[in-house]
């Protein structure tokens, strides 16, 4: 497997990434994996989000993530406050255009890299949301969605994607149960998959693997 670090920018913000790849790649789809949360540690090494990348790519696949502003080497526009604050403020303001757009322009740039016909977006929690705003991307064709924290953020435009969504939770999950995830998505009939990992929490520890087997059943589909 080969992996190198990349940069993208927007609006003069520099943004920090890791493709990989291997000789198996095809050039058929790309998949861009979301992480969590920077204030929960949310980041491109994130456990869940690593052994993903490291299956996929182990399966064909090319992948690509990239930390959101602030994080590792990942610029943001006020260097005169924290991390945690400059994201406290984007929540308080529930206002996240600012890393929609970067993660629309870094989708942009996965697909001339890799000359992919079509994209895969896979998100987990935080990264959920992320994902769920570029459904409505030419050429995406899959969603993965793991824990998504359905009563934080507006997930609605999924109802709008004419592609195929699985949804991953845990049994113990603290964003979310079986019973909201069903009654959201009869709400706004979403047709999707569920798959529930029992005995489970929200972070998966130990559980990467099931995680990256389900999510690859899925995409192959």
């Amino acid at each position: 497997m080969f992996e190198e670090n990349i940069f993208v920018e927007n609006d003069g913000i520099h943004l920090e990434g890791i493709i990989s790849y291997s000789e198996k790649t095809k050039n058929d789809s790309a998949i861009l994996l979301f992480p969590p949360h920077p204030k929960l540690g949310g980041d491109i090494k994130n456990n869940v989000i690593t052994a993903l990348s490291n299956a996929f790519v182990k399966n064909g696949f090319f992948t690509a993530r990239f930390n959101y502003r602030g994080v590792g080497k990942s610029e943001m526009e006020d260097k005169d406050i924290s991390l945690f604050d400059y994201w406290d403020s984007l929540d308080s303001k529930n206002d996240f255009t600012k890393i929609i757009a970067d993660n629309n322009l870094a989708a942009e740039e996965i697909i001339n890299i890799s000359s992919a016909k079509s994209l895969i977006l896979v998100g987990y929690s935080f990264g959920t949301k992320i994902a769920a705003e570029l459904s409505l991307k030419q050429n995406v064709s899959h969603i993965v969605l793991i824990s998504p924290p359905l009563s934080f953020y507006d997930y609605s435009k999924l109802a709008q994607f004419g592609g195929k969504i699985l949804f991953i939770l845990a049994e113990n999950d603290i964003c979310l149960n079986e019973d909201e995830l069903k009654l959201f998505t009869k709400k706004h009939s979403i047709d999707a998959k569920i798959e529930l990992i029992r005995g489970e929490d929200h972070f998966y520890r130990g559980k990467e693997d099931k995680i990256a087997e389900i999510s690859l059943s899925f995409i192959s589909q």
